[in-house]
């Protein structure tokens, strides 16, 4: 329907790129959320593995930045990736980082921060892949009774 004054429609329903003028119907949308090949990121949830993918003697922990290979999990392809990380250590405030590969300065890393000894930590983390499906991690220094990382499932 016209706007009043104006003569011309304000939705439009045809599925175009680059549309400036007009709204999008609420037809138009549909069709969109309808296509799976019209989104851009797709999640795929890795499902219920029987074990974590690594544990606490997979790491090294003497706060250097290290490469972390998850290609044995996540296929070709993968932009991101849903980690869970489980950390126990023998004191309070002990850092474990996950990052980007490059990544160096850590203002965007993902941090899990110990707040009492003894007491396990838990956090979902969103970590950018390279094109070989690595991450960086760094994790201070401390007797650590538990790290354990698992792929929840990633992004392409």
């Amino acid at each position: 329907m016209p706007l009043i004054g104006q003569g011309r429609n304000l939705f439009d329903d045809t599925p175009v790129n680059g549309e400036t003028e007009k709204g999008i119907s609420s037809n138009w949308a549909f069709d969109h959320a309808a296509n799976k090949d019209a989104h851009h990121l797709v999640f795929v949830d890795r499902g219920d593995p029987l074990d974590y993918d690594f544990h606490v003697t997979d790491f090294t922990t003497d706060n250097a930045i290290r490469d972390l290979s998850l290609a044995t999990i996540i296929p070709t392809g993968a932009i991101a990736a849903l980690l869970q990380l489980r950390a126990q250590a023998d004191a309070a405030y002990k850092l474990l980082k996950l990052l980007k590969k490059g990544d160096t300065a850590g203002i965007n890393a993902s941090v899990l921060i110990t707040q009492v000894a003894y007491v396990l930590v838990d956090s979902p983390m969103i970590i950018t892949l390279d094109s070989n499906r690595n991450i960086s991690y760094q994790f201070e220094a401390a007797t650590w009774a538990v790290i354990n990382l698992t792929v929840r499932g990633w992004f392409i």
